[in-house]
C-alpha cells in the first residue's frame, strides 16, 4: 500500500535527523552538528522548504523534534536549527510515520472503494428499474390490445350466437309450418 507523501516527509525528515544525530554521538562532535536548519533539510531530501516546515510543525508539535535558534544567526524562523529527540529517533525507528500513512491511505482507499461500489449499485438500480418500466409499458400496451382482441371476439361469439338463434327459430318455424 502506497504512504502518502506528507507522511514519506515527515518519516524521511526524522531519519535524516537520526542519522545526524547519531554521527554527532559515534564521532562525539558537538551537538550543534546534529542540527540542521529547514533549507539545509529540504535540500538534503529535495523537498520543497514548505513541504519541510509544515512537517517539522506537526513533528514539533508531537514532541519528536525540537527547534533551537543557531548561534550568530538572525532570528530568521528559517534559520531555526532542528534537532530529533529520543522519541524521534523511536518514531524513525519504527516505522511508526510510514504504517500510520499506509493506514490512512488504506482507510481511504477502503471508503473510496465502498463509496465506489455504493455508485454502481446506484446505477445498477435505476438501470433495473428503467428497464421494469418499459416491461411494464410493453406489458400493458400487450394487455390493452389483448382486451381489444378479446372484445372483437367476444363480439363475434355475440352475432354468431345471434345467427345460431335466428337459425334455429327459423328452423322451429319451418317445422311448425310443415
Amino acid at each position: 500500500m502506497l504512504v502518502p507523501k506528507l507522511y514519506r516527509i515527515r518519516h524521511n525528515i526524522l531519519q535524516l535527523l537520526t542519522d545526524k544525530r547519531r554521527e554527532q554521538q559515534l564521532h562525539n562532535l558537538h551537538v550543534e552538528k546534529s542540527q540542521l536548519t529547514i533549507e539545509e533539510i529540504s535540500t538534503l531530501l529535495q523537498y520543497s522548504i514548505k513541504s519541510v516546515d509544515q512537517q517539522l510543525n506537526v513533528l514539533w508539535e508531537n514532541g519528536e523534534v525540537q527547534n533551537v535558534i543557531a548561534q550568530g544567526i538572525k532570528n530568521n524562523h528559517y534559520n531555526t536549527k532542528y534537532m530529533v529527540l529520543s522519541k524521534g529517533i523511536s518514531t524513525a525507528s519504527s516505522k511508526a510515520i510510514l504504517n500510520e500513512g499506509k493506514a490512512i491511505n488504506a482507510q481511504l482507499f477502503n471508503n473510496y472503494s465502498s463509496g465506489l461500489f455504493q455508485i454502481i449499485a446506484g446505477i445498477i438500480a435505476i438501470w433495473t428499474i428503467v428497464q421494469n418500466t418499459t416491461s411494464i409499458a410493453k406489458l400493458e400496451i400487450q394487455s390493452e390490445n389483448l382486451k381489444t382482441i378479446t372484445k372483437e371476439i367476444q363480439k363475434d361469439i355475440n352475432r354468431s350466437n345471434f345467427e345460431i338463434e335466428v337459425i334455429m327459430k327459423t328452423k322451429k318455424q319451418s317445422k311448425i309450418a310443415n
